[in-house]
């Protein structure tokens, strides 16, 4: 049975975040926008704030982004006061640009948190 996981395929990178409701490309080291398919292999993301919050992984550019209307691809709890862990065991696939934001709504909503989340998100390009 082959592994369609593609855990050990194509390079791993690491994106640093710190974001709060404001949608954002995933980019590169040289802070240029993923523009091809990526994997979302893991991450860890701290919530300081005092309540959950959610991380929201879109299939598109953030341009096109309206937050408190666009669907996602994923949908993370984050719970408060705590570091939320994904592991790398089931990876997120997206077909074009990847992008990000956190709100205080699971769904369609654009209610900041007080506090930016921060953390990092493992991902590799195919």
């Amino acid at each position: 049975m082959a592994d369609n996981r593609r855990l050990n395929g194509g390079p791993q990178k690491t994106a640093e975040l710190s974001i709060t409701n404001t949608v954002a490309n995933l980019t590169d080291a040289d802070a240029v926008a993923v523009s091809k398919a990526a994997e979302v292999r893991g991450f860890a993301i701290y919530n300081p704030n005092a309540y959950p919050v959610w991380l929201k992984i879109f299939n598109g550019a953030a341009s096109t982004i309206t937050l408190s209307s666009d669907g996602t691809a994923e949908t993370y709890e984050l719970n408060p006061m705590t570091v939320t862990y994904k592991p790398a065991d089931s990876p997120v696939h997206i077909n074009t640009l990847m992008s990000f934001a956190v709100t205080r709504e699971a769904g369609a909503g654009a209610t900041t948190p007080g506090t930016a989340v921060t953390g990092k998100i493992i991902f590799g390009t195919a």
